[in-house]
């Protein structure tokens, strides 16, 4: 009993936080404990170092503090190997996936080969230019840069700088179909719809087309309304109606003015 009154009257005794602190504490090493029987993949490497550090600081404190309690020195030396052991197992595992990402990006590496080979034997390769650049102690923007000048053709004499637009005549004797396919495309709405209704339209710069075996309906063009037209073609029809009003106003009067001379002839 003298044993027990001691206890629960020292300085780390029940009756303190010195006491109660480690044995809520202890649910962190059960807890690791129990994550030893998981897949190594589900551990975070993070937490697991942090939870670490915080042992090994707690560890020095229950031995330097006054008294020392030895308590919770026990609990963080516990938590502390369990916690080494874990990040041990994440570690290893890391260096597996790190090396099955390498074999997945030698892999990755073949496949764009591959492909980049397969794309220059879709290109025309006669008279183009071969550059070669040696990227050796270069500055990786510049190089960056002069590449990308190549690439453009830049470089070359004949390059036509800031060409972003073509007029209508050219694109008219270059592709005219593709003159009304973008006048067309413009007009439809941006969603997901759009690429299907382009897949509908056909245009053929002659009437010669391969659906002579299908039944066609021809198309009739509604008259254009004032608005529709052009401004110069607008003002136009507009002053000739207002020309062609004016004369009819003119010509009644005319007449309104011969019917009072004839009355006026009858009536003297």
């Amino acid at each position: 009993m003298g044993i027990l009154r001691t206890f629960w009257n020292s300085p780390i005794g029940p009756k303190t936080t010195h006491f109660w602190g480690p044995v809520v504490n202890w649910s962190i090493p059960i807890a690791a404990m129990a994550d030893t029987k998981k897949p190594p993949e589900s551990i975070s490497g993070n937490m697991t170092t942090v939870m670490c550090i915080y042992s090994a600081l707690f560890m020095r404190f229950a031995y330097m503090v006054q008294p020392r309690n030895y308590h919770l020195l026990v609990c963080h030396v516990a938590n502390e190997t369990v916690q080494l052991y874990q990040l041990s197992r994440w570690m290893r595992a890391q260096g597996l996936n790190l090396q099955w990402g390498f074999t997945e990006l030698n892999d990755l590496g073949e496949k764009e080969i591959q492909k980049a080979l397969a794309g220059l034997r879709r290109i025309n390769l006669e008279g183009l230019r071969w550059r070669v650049f040696d990227a050796k102690g270069q500055v990786l923007g510049r190089l960056a840069s002069q590449i990308s000048t190549v690439i453009q053709g830049k470089d070359k004499p004949t390059y036509v700088g800031h060409l972003k637009e073509r007029s209508l005549k050219d694109q008219l004797a270059k592709d005219p179909t593709e003159v009304i396919r973008k006048a067309v495309m413009r007009m439809l709405p941006r969603n997901k719809l759009r690429d299907d209704r382009d897949r509908k339209l056909r245009i053929f710069v002659d009437s010669e087309h391969p659906f002579d075996d299908r039944t066609l309906e021809p198309y009739i063009m509604p008259p254009r309304s004032v608005r529709e037209m052009r401004p110069r073609a607008r003002r136009a029809m507009i002053r000739a109606q207002k020309k062609v009003e004016l004369q009819q106003q003119s010509a009644n009067e005319t007449r309104k003015g011969k019917r009072k001379d004839v009355q006026a002839a009858v009536s003297s």
